[in-house]
């Protein structure tokens, strides 16, 4: 038979709300959705128990993941609370993600558990040829991803001001002086606790603003054959990056 290894890959499922939108400017309410999700559930019902639910968008592997980093737990009670609070009484919201199996099985999760919460969610499952124009245009509401991060814990690119699109990646459109100035310090310095602490601070922001929620981190799956050997996992880029040490 084969040899299985299943492989932790720093590729991440999270959500992106769109700031930018009425119905989502209001970081109570994105706090309110945050709260409405069992991530451990839906991850588990996704991946069959070979992702890790993601609290944060630096893997738990990772030397800069916070382990204090503020992530919501599921309580659906107080989410409907907030959005009592907000003012909010009948949130209708579009969903747009890839057109792929397990992009579209979370989705359905997530309709469901908002539903709970009396959030209507209108799905939306697009090609990559549309869903990338869409929400780089910021014409979505909320957007389920699918990103590679690099083994760097540096998300400027994704968390701050200057790369909102067309510069960069930060779909939700987020604006905080605090993690632009963070960011920045963190790429400044070579000394790894110092630049800890700027990520962790980071998280914590994030995680108290939502403008993203991590979901999960996948797992990649190898089916190799026993009498392979020198074969070394690499998620990220290419498996081939050691073929010269392969042999049977």
């Amino acid at each position: 038979g084969m040899r299985i290894n299943v492989v932790p890959a720093s590729f991440a499922l999270y959500l992106a709300f769109n700031t930018q939108r009425p119905a989502l400017r209001e970081r109570r309410v994105r706090r309110a959705l945050a709260y409405a999700i069992d991530r451990p559930r839906l991850v588990r019902s996704v991946s069959r128990g070979t992702a890790h639910v993601a609290d944060a968008l630096i893997p738990p592997w990772n030397w800069a993941f916070p382990k204090k980093n503020d992530a919501l737990p599921y309580n659906p009670e107080h989410g409907r609370a907030l959005l009592q609070r907000a003012n909010v009484h009948a949130l209708d919201v579009d969903l747009v993600t890839f057109n792929a199996p397990s992009a579209r099985t979370m989705a359905i999760l997530l309709q469901a558990e908002w539903k709970k919460i009396g959030v209507h969610v209108h799905l939306h499952f697009v090609s990559g040829s549309v869903f990338y124009p869409l929400i780089t245009r910021g014409r979505f509401d909320i957007a389920l991803l699918g990103q590679g991060f690099d083994e760097d814990p540096d998300r400027t690119m994704f968390v701050t001001s200057d790369f909102a699109p067309p510069r960069g990646n930060n779909f939700a459109r987020y604006r905080n002086p605090q993690v632009d100035r963070w960011s920045e310090r963190a790429l400044l310095t070579s000394h790894r606790r110092l630049r800890k602490r700027y990520y962790g601070r980071i998280t914590r922001a994030l995680n108290s603003d939502v403008p993203y929620l991590p979901l999960e981190w996948k797992s990649m799956i190898y089916a190799i054959n026993p009498r392979l050997h020198g074969f070394r996992a690499e998620t990220l880029n290419s498996d081939f990056w050691n073929v010269a040490d392969w042999h049977f």
